[in-house]
């Protein structure tokens, strides 16, 4: 500012600079020529024209177009497929996974069907429960010879001996890693301290979407004890083994014994946490006797492809993304806090104790079947294929237009019912649903171009109908 007498806060500047400011004292030569001089000295833009670079000279002449977030689905997530695979057979998997999902909850309701698969003592899983007593699985946990943290949703959590990941190329244990990869193998999988439970060839796809839950019959004896209180933990993995070989970590859960109470709460309240739950105690539990491990697993969405198979690991450790039991009995309200090798001891009850090494034993019987339970996503209709419809049915379907653009008209043979409709992309997603009575209109100007199936039930005869439809 051409003065040294008169002092000019920032408001006053702005709203002098914007025309708006009252000029009564400002010095004469301000009146006349500062706000050419104001402008050239701070470099401001001349009045009217945009400040933001992003619209490229052009004015603001209309407000955005809001969202009506009462149409957005709650979620969105990827459902993860095969990815060169190497698979050469019939059917391929090239269209099997690998895309977005949009559903108003998680886990999603509509067409999860859950499937058990259960654990064997010569390796096996399959869907046939035990039919005998098949004895146990056994094996040592040592809580000084950790099975390393190899894959899965960890921030913090770096590969084993300073090694970096081949895809991403940092030092991140994160994601879907190749857990038979020579560098780490030997560290996580194929190891003493971890047994493995192993499908066929699978003949189908397989796809889940949402929690899976463990449930281990198991016992642990440490340090060859007989009797007594004590502690442990159950780790679960589930992987994908590839054709070529490669395998997969896919997605992982856990179960404190002393919290087995709680976690099994907790998944049969479908994750839901009650004040009841909450106040539901960690109890140690007694060395040899067999107890029912209940637990939720992570959250995932996840296809396995034709010939592929599918793998369960489970060991007492995982480290460094979790704690390693050092297989003793707590406290009430008391942790343990210690590291491989620190050398640390806990006193339970006045007596100090060391960390034990502990024979753990998976049970497979009728009694004690140990299985893992699958949300199993049934999309349907893989293909556009358009099914049969019944003989002798009464019920009829018109779509129109078809080939639809802005609309789809649906009209129903039998009137006065009432109908749930279903709408399918052509991967089998469910991109839309409805109830109705006698006729219903989509607006087809909401979907993206292409090939659709909807299928309409009738939900008191249960008789469904299912027509192929092009939006373009």
């Amino acid at each position: 500012v051409p003065s040294e007498d008169y002092v000019l806060t920032f408001n006053q500047l702005i709203n002098f600079i914007n025309g708006t400011g009252d000029l009564k004292g400002l010095p004469a030569e301000l009146q006349l020529v500062g706000l050419p001089i104001i402008q050239q000295n701070i470099d401001i833009p001349p009045i009217g024209n945009p400040v933001i670079p992003e619209l490229d000279g052009k004015e603001i002449t209309k407000a955005v177009d809001s969202i009506d977030f009462s149409k957005v689905a709650n979620f969105r997530f990827y459902v993860i497929g095969p990815n060169n695979d190497g698979w050469t057979g019939f059917p391929s998997n090239e269209k099997v996974g690998n895309y977005w999902f949009h559903s108003d909850t998680f886990p999603i309701v509509n067409n999860i069907k859950w499937q058990t698969m259960y654990m064997h003592q010569n390796g096996k899983l399959n869907y046939s429960p035990p039919a005998q007593d098949e004895g146990y699985t056994m094996y040592i946990h040592d809580p000084d010879d950790q099975v390393y943290t190899i894959g899965g949703a960890n921030m913090i959590v770096d590969l084993p001996f300073g090694h970096k990941s081949s895809v991403v190329k940092n030092s991140r244990s994160q994601g879907q890693i190749n857990l038979a990869d020579p560098r780490w193998r030997h560290t996580t999988m194929d190891r003493p301290g971890v047994v493995a439970f192993e499908t066929d060839v699978l003949t189908d796809t397989l796809c889940i979407i949402g929690f899976p839950e463990a449930r281990l019959y198991a016992k642990s004896n440490p340090g060859g004890e007989v009797d007594g209180p004590t502690d442990t933990d159950f780790f679960v993995r589930i992987l994908d083994v590839y054709p070529d070989g490669r395998q997969f970590f896919v997605v992982e859960g856990c179960v404190n014994a002393r919290a087995r109470d709680y976690a099994k709460a907790l998944a049969e309240a479908d994750g839901l946490e009650t004040e009841a739950i909450d106040n539901i105690p960690f109890t140690n539990i007694d060395i040899g006797k067999i107890y029912e491990y209940h637990f939720r697993m992570m959250p995932i969405a996840y296809t396995w492809g034709y010939g592929h198979k599918l793998k369960i690991l489970i060991s007492s450790s995982n480290h460094t993304r979790y704690q390693v039991n050092p297989n003793l009995p707590i406290e009430d309200g008391d942790f343990f806090r210690r590291q491989p090798l620190d050398g640390q001891k806990y006193i339970f009850n006045g007596v100090e104790m060391e960390p034990r090494v502990a024979v753990q034993r998976i049970a497979h019987s009728p009694e004690y079947p140990t299985s893992i339970e699958l949300p199993v996503y049934n999309k349907n209709y893989v293909g556009v294929f358009e099914p049969t419809p019944q003989n002798g049915s009464q019920m009829s379907i018109l779509l129109y237009p078809n080939p639809a653009t802005e609309v789809i008209n649906i009209y129903m043979s039998k009137p006065n019912q009432d109908y749930e409709l279903v709408m399918f992309n052509e991967i089998g997603q469910q991109v839309y649903t409805a109830s109705f009575t006698e006729e219903h209109n989509i607006n087809a100007t909401r979907f993206d171009k292409g090939i659709y199936l909807i299928e309409v039930r009738d939900t008191k005869t249960n008789e469904k109908l299912t027509k192929k439809v092009t939006i373009q």
